[in-house]
Order: structure tokens, then sequence, then C-alpha cells
């Protein structure tokens, strides 16, 4: 295939200058633009300044330097549609390059997207057991500080209960003292009084002592 393309731009080079040769021979240098035109017909575009005058057509270029024919430039057809076609492939083929780059970073997003959507229950799992976990940390924290509290009013209500104790026991050895001392006194009265204190101060005592620690 790639010699039957080869072959055929031969042949087109070929019959091209074949074409350029005939032209060639119409053309000389030294002519004037009368006699350029008279082969070639009306220029298709042309830049003209004082000393120097560019005619182009569309298979060849011819300069002018006062008035006569200094240049011929014949066009390359085929080498400018194979330039073309080498530009072409070259811009389609950065073109497919950018695709795939596009096509590759869409692949990616998408399977990072993917991989996260699969990731996710394993992430709201271990959140959810972080949360509870904390949760659990700060009610163990509160439960503690309750119980140091208990434990406080419970120390301080068994020192209370035994200062009331000690109190109490000194009353009753105090009252004791007095109702003996009352009797050798011979004062019954007195005596009478005195052991209806003794009787509550006692049943006091007895309440406090029964009470829990």
């Amino acid at each position: 295939m790639i010699a039957n393309i080869m072959n055929r731009t031969l042949s087109l080079r070929v019959a091209l200058m074949l074409g350029f040769a005939s032209c060639a021979s119409a053309l000389e240098l030294g002519q004037t633009l009368a006699d350029v035109e008279a082969e070639l017909g009306e220029p298709a575009g042309k830049l003209v300044s004082a000393q120097r005058s560019i005619y182009r057509w569309p298979d060849v270029e011819v300069t002018l330097d006062e008035g006569r024919v200094s240049r011929i430039v014949y066009r390359d057809r085929v080498g400018e549609a194979a330039t073309g076609e080498r530009r072409r492939r070259s811009l389609e083929a950065a073109q497919k390059i950018r695709d795939d780059a596009m096509r590759v970073a869409d692949e990616r997003e998408a399977e990072r997207v993917a991989q996260e959507e699969r990731e996710r229950p394993e992430r709201e799992r271990r959140a959810q057991a972080e949360k509870i976990a904390a949760l659990e940390a700060a009610l163990e924290s509160q439960r503690a500080a309750l119980q140091a509290e208990l434990a406080q009013v419970a120390q301080q209500r068994s020192e209370e209960r035994a200062a009331r104790l000690r109190s109490l026991g000194k009353e009753l050895s105090s009252l004791r003292l007095e109702i003996e001392h009352a009797r050798t006194d011979g004062d019954s009265e007195r005596v009478t009084r005195l052991r209806g204190v003794l009787l509550a101060k006692a049943q006091e005592f007895k309440r406090v002592e029964r009470q829990a620690p």
C-alpha cells in the first residue's frame, strides 16, 4: 500500500514537472508583465512597489525588477499537499493524545469516585464507632465523678454520725453523773427529770447508731 502511494505521488510530481516545463518554455527572464500575462492570464495576486513587483498565479510566482522578469518560482502543489497532509495528521495525532489524556483523566476520576463510594460504608461505620466510644467515655467519666461525689457525701455523713454519737455519749455520761449527784442530794424531783432527759438521749443515740454509715 505504501509503495502504491509513493508511486502515485511520484507520478503526480512528474506530471506537474512536465506542466511546469511547458510553462518554463514560455516564460523567460527579461520578459515584461505583458509577456507573462499573455502566457498565464491575469495574476491571482500581486505585490507592487517602486522597484520590484511580485505577481502570483496558482502554480507560479513571477518577480519583476524595473519592469522585467528577474525571478520565476513554480509551486510544488504535490509537495504542498503532502505538507498539508502531514500537518493534518500531526494535528489529528495531537488531538488524539489530548483526547486520550482526557479519557484517562475521566477514568481515573470515575475510579476515585467509585472507590470513595465503596469505602463510604466503612468510613461511616468507623465514624459511628468513634462517636459511640466517645459517648461511652463521657458517660464513664460522669459515672466516676458521681461515685466520687457520693463517696465524699457518705464520708461526710459518716463523720457527722460519728461526731453525733460521741456527743450523745458524752451527754449520756454527764446525765448519769448528774442523776447520781441528785440521788446523793436526795433530790427525787431532779432525778425524775434527769431520767426523762436521759431516756430521750438514749433513744436518740440508738436511732443515730442504727443509721447507715
